[in-house]
């Protein structure tokens, strides 16, 4: 039952490391960084979780902050 979970996290690691030779990597990870907001969305809508106002509002903002260091940097 463990091999799903590790097949897509040794999929996830082979893919981030190739995407990392491929590009610039603050690209790179900006891009993965939206992870943060499917993932609250995909709580809300496939687990049910509640206070998705609050959850929306954390991710964004932490999806705000690293654009800003991204800009900056």
């Amino acid at each position: 039952m463990a091999l799903i979970p590790a097949l897509f996290d040794a999929t996830a690691t082979v893919s981030h490391f190739y995407a990392v030779s491929m590009s610039n990597v603050a690209y790179m990870v900006a891009v993965k960084r939206t992870s943060l907001l499917f993932g609250v969305v995909y709580g809300f809508l496939l687990f049910g979780e509640r206070h998705m106002r609050e959850r929306i509002f954390g991710a964004l903002l932490m999806f705000a902050g690293f654009v800003i260091i991204d800009l900056t940097a």
